[in-house]
């Protein structure tokens, strides 16, 4: 790839890293088009923009993602790209299908970057507002 002198390389990989391991050894730009179970950070974009497009401003706005979040790309993504603009996340599944961190009291705490993502595992109480 190297040899190829790409100045922007788009990769989607079955392997998660696989693209922060080409940006720490090419001299190209990397866009991770998804990686593994890791994220699926373009599609996460697109989702913003269609909802930027269709709602308007994010912030402030209630987003409830329900569903598989442990293991989805998708809402791993969504969620990084919805607190940085600002929306208000909660994210609803059953115990066993959200990450890890978020069950981890000690890192609910205002420095984390999720602290402020609410965490229901009721589906109607979850959406009430959104």
């Amino acid at each position: 790839l190297q040899a190829m002198n790409a100045d922007i390389i788009v990769i989607r990989h079955s392997h998660s890293g696989a693209p922060y391991f080409l940006a720490r050894n090419l001299d190209a730009c990397i866009i991770n088009a998804g990686d593994g179970t890791h994220a699926h950070p373009t599609q996460g974009l697109l989702d913003l923009y269609t909802m930027r497009r269709n709602l308007g401003n994010i912030k402030g706005r209630k987003v409830v993602i329900v569903g598989d979040v442990l293991y989805s790309r998708v809402a791993r993504s969504n969620l990084w790209g919805l607190t940085k603009m600002g929306a208000n996340v909660v994210l609803c599944a059953p115990p066993t299908l959200l990450p890890l961190d978020f069950l981890d009291e000690q890192r609910r705490t205002k420095g984390h970057p999720f602290a402020n993502v609410e965490i229901e595992t009721n589906v109607e109480r979850a959406l009430e507002g959104a």
